[in-house]
């Protein structure tokens, strides 16, 4: 069977090694980026918010938080608090 999850592009990573770490199941998960849904269903409103949004240093913030995120699961480390 398949599965997909939708969650936002910068979250998707993290959310494929959690799923390869925690699970043991024979099914497709497909990742699905939000950004790209909402770009594909209107462009024009959505294509520079989302470049906007991910030039923002909040953004790059959270981007760097999320690598560490993928970095405690493969070393064992990760908290789910």
């Amino acid at each position: 069977f398949r599965v997909g999850i939708v969650s936002n592009k910068f979250h998707l990573p993290r959310i494929g090694a959690f799923l390869k770490y925690i699970l043991d199941i024979n099914c497709r998960i497909e990742l699905i980026s939000a950004e790209d849904i909402a770009i594909a269903k209107d462009p024009d409103s959505w294509k520079k918010e989302v470049k906007n949004a991910y030039a923002s240093e909040g953004m790059k913030k959270r981007v760097a938080l999320e690598q560490k995120g993928i970095q405690d699961i493969k070393n064992g480390k990760y908290k789910l608090d």
